[in-house]
């Protein structure tokens, strides 16, 4: 092989390698960023019927979104990269009235199992998978696993209210 045969040869492989290198940075970078404001909220909003009434990025990691919706307002946790939903929580009930948090219910009444399970059937369509009592004393929820077809959601129902407390979402659908 001549010398400008070589020449030629390396240049052409430098070119390819330099062109892989800036298509491997580009793709990771795109990979990091955070999504904009109004892409966290029309995600949300395209998920869930309400209007998004403050939005907020919290440590770079995810958006905490306050949605007003038709049955009272919630508290949702977006992840700031792909923009799925880490949890949601109802925060008031409608007509702006807000969720007594302290109200412990009846301690001597607590909801079965089958009606957490109705109660979460309620909040999230797909197939329970698994039902677990938590906590201690006045703060017990059964954790509700509800598998839809493309995550895993967990809902914490209050044991002596039949409230839900919290909505948990995981991508991972086991």
């Amino acid at each position: 092989m001549t010398a400008k045969k070589r020449w030629l040869v390396g240049m052409v492989t430098l070119v390819i390698l330099a062109g892989v290198g800036i298509g491997y940075y580009l793709n990771v970078r795109d990979k990091n960023q955070t999504l904009s404001q109004l892409q966290a909220e029309e995600l949300v909003k395209a998920t869930y019927d309400g209007n998004v009434k403050r939005t907020r990025l919290v440590n770079e990691k995810y958006f905490d979104i306050l949605l007003d919706g038709a049955k009272g307002q919630y508290t949702i946790h977006a992840d700031a990269k792909t923009g799925n939903i880490l949890s949601i929580q109802k925060i008031n009930n409608q007509g702006g009235k807000k969720v007594d948090r302290e109200q412990k219910g009846n301690p001597s009444v607590k909801i079965t199992e089958q009606e957490a399970k109705m109660i979460a059937a309620k909040e999230i369509k797909g197939k329970i998978d698994d039902v677990e009592l938590k906590g201690v004393g006045s703060d017990q929820v059964y954790e509700v696993e509800v598998n839809t077809k493309t995550k895993e959601a967990k809902v914490y129902v209050n044991v002596y209210t039949g409230k839900v407390g919290a909505i948990v979402w995981d991508d991972d659908n086991d």
